[in-house]
């Protein structure tokens, strides 16, 4: 009996699958710096939002895993250093000010997936070996999860995390990514469009 109160009582301990839901697309977009950096290895909300503004303002902390890992330390700090600001690996609240203009859109938005989403080309198991490489027409990816990943420049864990229903095997189903900024077209003034 008391083995079975103490198997209960580290159950209760135990991180829940549920606190991983508090990660979603609504969340993430509402994220907001309240003065606590959340933990290195635990997926936060607030670490998918500093990643992309990061990206958005061209300092890449790397792929958008949601964790506040080495690469966004040092994102951060070259962040600061370029714009004169108290020098930190860790977020502050200048630091967060100074982001937020890389902010206007969302940070998680829609995707649909396509049929070439779907079909790939994909290959069934990446060889290891350099020399097994050298018959395969292309160096594709294993499937569109992967694909996905690549594209949008998130982990497939954060993939996965925002979509837990998807299986990504189905074109017209619509998935959470990561909204990285995208280069606007400079508009031309008529004054330098020549007849």
């Amino acid at each position: 009996m008391t083995k079975w109160i103490v198997v209960l009582g580290l159950m209760a301990c135990a991180p829940l699958p549920a606190l991983a839901a508090e990660v979603n697309a609504d969340s993430i977009n509402a994220a907001n710096f309240t003065g606590k950096v959340p933990s290195e290895d635990r997926l936060s909300a607030l670490a998918v939002k500093v990643q992309v503004l990061l990206d958005r303002a061209r300092f890449s902390p790397g792929e958008i895993d949601g964790k506040f890992g080495e690469n966004v330390e040092k994102a951060l700090l070259a962040f600061t250093e370029t714009n004169h600001l108290t020098p930190g690996k860790i977020l502050t609240p200048e630091i967060w000010a100074k982001l937020q203009p890389a902010g206007g859109d969302p940070v998680i938005t829609d995707y649909v997936l396509t049929d070439q989403d779907i079909k790939g080309p994909y290959l069934e198991k990446l060889p290891l070996k350099m020399e097994e490489m050298r018959p395969l027409k292309a160096l594709s990816y294993t499937g569109p999860k992967e694909a996905l990943s690549e594209r949008f420049h998130m982990g497939q864990d954060l993939l996965a995390d925002l979509n837990p229903n998807s299986k990504f095997d189905h074109a017209g189903d619509k998935i959470h990514v990561v909204n990285l900024a995208q280069d606007k077209p400079k508009e031309t003034s008529k004054e330098s469009v020549k007849d």
